[in-house]
């Protein structure tokens, strides 16, 4: 016989008869299925499709037919349990403490490396600041030089028309003033510039070469005044009828204010074959170098600054200066050919002599508001001469 099951209900030990295939518990009447009976061979499939009949259950030991019960779910085994991991090994003191002593080194190493790039940038600030401040004063100067230029320029204008229309002697007085103004430009400009030296590094080549421009410009200017101061001495030689460019004589004196209403002159003499002025035209070309520098120094240091509107502007004194003398060039050739062949007592010629005045006061006249306008941008740039707007820290200082 089979080995003896417990009843579920009861928990009495049953034992199941050789080849029974279900046993009732005499106490609760539970039919148990016998566990070790083997499954009834499943039938052969019938022809035509038909569904092979259930087979018949076994009856049990009263007769009856037990009754179909599910066959229990199979139990999930349960995981086995997570092993525990291994504890580390315990660290030596002493690795402990050098590893910590490394971190320290580690993070001392960073800050002094932090200390000293503040302190690099510190000294280059403070440096930087020592440099705008000077280009501040050079800008500074060199707007005051501007308005001396351009004061010289305007009573060069005032001169030749008191001597024309005024009483006598007012027209030299008004010229001598002049003359003492371009003096003072003269200087005024060496010492601006003798300042940017030390300014900011974008206009540090740009203060060398005025220096050396200013230099030869006066050396050129004085032997001009020597020269037209003689020739003022000298008797008019005989058959110059061209008044106009007697006058040129006189402009050679006002070398050292400006020579641009000389080199407006020089096209038509060279066309007419009228006696030039070689000094005028070194004198004119210098000085047109010397107003480049001086506008792209302020350009550049308006630029550093970030006030690029404003270097725009410096250049567009250039420019204004080179087309109203090339303009003036223009007139002067015109009037040169349509007036110059009249004698000198025809009307004729003396509308041509007002003509050619007219047009050297009205040159001067715009030149000296040019200059004047240039002062005013030289003044808004020693305002951009600022350590916050040239430092990289300064970026956000426009918003």
């Amino acid at each position: 016989m089979a080995d003896p099951i417990p009843c579920p209900t009861c928990q009495a030990l049953l034992r199941i008869p050789a080849g029974a295939a279900a046993v009732r518990c005499p106490n609760c009447k539970t039919v148990l299925p016998n566990p070790t009976a083997s499954a009834a061979p499943a039938p052969p499939p019938l022809p035509f499709g038909r569904p092979p009949a259930a087979p018949n259950p076994s009856p049990s030991l009263s007769g009856k037919l037990p009754s179909a019960k599910p066959a229990p779910l199979p139990v999930a085994k349960a995981a086995p349990p997570p092993r525990a991991k291994a504890a580390p090994a315990p660290v030596p003191v002493v690795e402990a403490v050098e590893a910590d002593e490394t971190k320290k080194e580690k993070i001392r190493k960073e800050l002094r490396k932090l200390e000293r790039e503040e302190e690099r940038a510190e000294e280059e600030y403070e440096e930087l600041t020592d440099q705008c401040r000077n280009g501040k004063v050079a800008a500074t100067i060199l707007s005051w030089a501007m308005r001396g230029y351009a004061l010289g320029v305007l009573l060069v204008v005032v001169g030749v028309g008191a001597a024309a229309f005024g009483p006598s002697g007012t027209g030299a007085l008004y010229c001598f003033v002049a003359l003492l103004a371009g003096g003072v430009t003269m200087l005024t400009m060496l010492v601006g510039f003798a300042f940017a030296l030390g300014g900011p590094p974008a206009g540090r080549h740009l203060a060398i070469i005025g220096l050396v421009v200013v230099v030869m410009h006066a050396g050129c200017v004085g032997v001009q005044f020597v020269k037209g101061f003689a020739d003022i001495a000298k008797e008019r030689p005989d058959g110059d009828k061209y008044s106009w460019v007697e006058t040129g004589r006189f402009l050679d004196l006002f070398g050292p204010v400006t020579n641009f209403t000389l080199l407006s002159e020089q096209p038509a003499r060279v066309l007419k074959q009228y006696p030039l002025s070689v000094f005028g035209l070194l004198g004119a070309a210098l000085e047109f170098t010397r107003l480049v520098i001086l506008c792209l120094l302020a350009q550049n240091y308006a630029a550093a600054g970030r006030e690029r509107e404003v270097g725009h502007a410096s250049m567009e004194t250039v420019s204004r200066v080179f087309w109203a003398v090339l303009l003036a060039a223009m007139f002067r050739v015109s009037f040169a050919f349509l007036f110059d062949h009249a004698a000198p007592e025809d009307l004729w010629a003396k509308v041509g002599l007002g003509a050619h005045g007219a047009l050297t006061l009205f040159t001067l006249l715009a030149i000296g508001l040019f200059l004047f306008k240039q002062s005013q941008i030289l003044e808004d740039t020693a305002e951009a001469c600022d350590p916050r707007r040239y430092s990289l820290e300064g970026e956000r200082y426009e918003a």
